[in-house]
């Protein structure tokens, strides 16, 4: 079966009638999941990218809802974000509500970041 004759069948099984669902937003659903995560934990863009074996500036992309990053970047993103959870999950701390996001984003510094003691498991 060739590339044309798989499209006409892939056609037939699935429905054209689904419509995507324009209340999902994955790009602004993962920056929000990655600011509140990385702010919660103390990080600096420099240092959550560090972690995630990627750029300031991809961190500040992605955090801004820009940027289409590979899935191995997205990939190794979710797994800093997983263990930064564990992390505060032991520590019993609580991810911030999303109404906080903007004032903790806001608030944050350099400094303030520098200064974590936080401790990624590999």
């Amino acid at each position: 079966m060739n590339l044309r004759d798989s499209l006409a069948l892939l056609g037939t099984l699935r429905p054209r009638s689904v419509e995507p669902d324009k209340d999902i937003d994955l790009a602004h659903d993962l920056a929000d999941l990655i600011v509140r995560v990385r702010i919660n934990a103390g990080l600096s863009q420099t240092e959550f990218a560090d972690l995630a074996g990627t750029t300031q500036a991809r961190i500040s992309d992605l955090e801004h809802g820009a940027g289409n990053p590979k899935l191995a970047t997205v990939s190794r993103i979710l797994t800093v974000v997983s263990r930064l959870l564990e992390n505060m999950a032991a520590t019993r701390e609580s991810v911030p509500e999303p109404q906080n996001v903007t004032q903790a984003y806001q608030g944050a510094t350099t400094d303030q970041a520098a200064n974590s003691n936080l401790a990624i498991a590999a």
